[in-house]
């Protein structure tokens, strides 16, 4: 009894008259689209013609949806600009060929502009636009729509946050009020923001303590080489071996300790990016720089944490070092 109709799409833009200059209901779904032998994975929003309006989309290729699609429950699609990419190349022409939706042919009448990504990094250009009518009856089957969206006179949003729902509840027949919620698109990114900006901190920390556990570790595993290894450093230094010799050669050893951990650690953790981003039916991305910039933080921290144990190595004297134990 709660679900959202399309007919009140057209309620609550009667009922509010000139305070909305657009509005469109939303139903969206993640699906697996192909072209040919390419196949990827998106999300599918079957709106109406004004969700270009609200959302400030444009054509960058062909066009966007219209009435007349709507009208003749037309099998056309418009994509984002990932979608294209991933479907059709990075210099493809995307309008005029068909693609697959779950074995239904949608042709591409369009491309839009490229939105990026939200405050939570998701892709908002991997989505692919489907007329109303044609997404919820031939590939969503249902009669029910997902969410409205509405652009409006900033002065009026206040009273609309209290009108939309008890027009709602109206319309249903309620006795009480129902689960019905009106959300300005600014405050919920500013709270995306907001939320992301207290979280840093707590990243900045996880990442310093990795950091001291990973440095503390290399210096016990160097400290105990030094204890096992004083009769190779002995000898080392009877036949020769400065000071410094020594002392570089384990500050190499516990940079290569380190660095043989962050090349391992830097593959296991694009496996489970990869798999994260399966997971929530977004694109794999590969960040080169952050993997690069690791590895050589990895490296520095080997160095740095082998110093002590290099200086203790160095400082003992090669008749301590000779002398036979038990």
């Amino acid at each position: 009894v709660y679900w959202l109709l399309p007919a009140d799409v057209a309620a609550i833009t009667r009922s509010q008259g000139t305070v909305i200059s657009c509005a469109s209901a939303v139903v969206g779904r993640d699906k697996s689209l192909q072209h040919n032998e390419r196949t990827t994975r998106a999300t599918l929003l079957a709106v109406e013609p004004d969700y270009f309006c609200v959302r400030k989309l444009h054509a960058t290729e062909g066009r966007v949806l219209s009435e007349v699609d709507e009208r003749l429950n037309a099998r056309v699609a418009v994509l984002g600009e990932s979608v294209a990419e991933a479907l059709f190349g990075d210099a493809g022409v995307a309008v005029g060929e068909t693609l697959m939706v779950d074995r239904i042919p949608f042709l591409v009448v369009g491309r839009t502009n490229r939105l990026g990504a939200d405050t939570a990094g998701n892709d908002l250009d991997n989505v692919i636009y489907l007329p109303l009518t044609c997404g919820m009856e031939r590939v969503f089957h249902t009669r029910f729509i997902d969410s409205i969206v509405l652009a409006a006179d900033p002065s009026a949003r206040v009273s609309m946050k209290a009108a939309i729902p008890e027009l709602l509840t109206h319309r249903r027949r309620l006795t009480r009020p129902g689960p019905y919620a009106v959300s300005e698109l600014g405050v919920v990114v500013e709270g995306q923001a907001l939320a992301a900006q207290a979280f840093r901190p707590v990243a900045y920390a996880l990442v310093m303590f990795a950091l001291v556990a990973g440095g503390v570790g290399i210096v016990t595993v160097m400290n105990l080489s030094v204890k096992e290894r004083l009769l190779e450093i002995g000898l080392r230094r009877a036949f020769g071996a400065r000071r410094r010799d020594i002392r570089a050669q384990f500050i190499l050893e516990a940079a290569g300790v380190a660095l043989a951990g962050g090349t391992l650690g830097v593959p296991l953790g694009l496996v489970v990016n990869a798999l994260l981003l399966r997971w929530n039916s977004l694109p794999p991305v590969v960040p080169v720089f952050e993997c690069s910039a690791g590895l050589v933080v990895a490296l520095a921290l080997g160095g740095v944490a082998g110093l002590v144990p290099a200086r203790r190595a160095a400082r003992v004297p090669p008749v301590e070092a000779l002398r036979p134990r038990a």
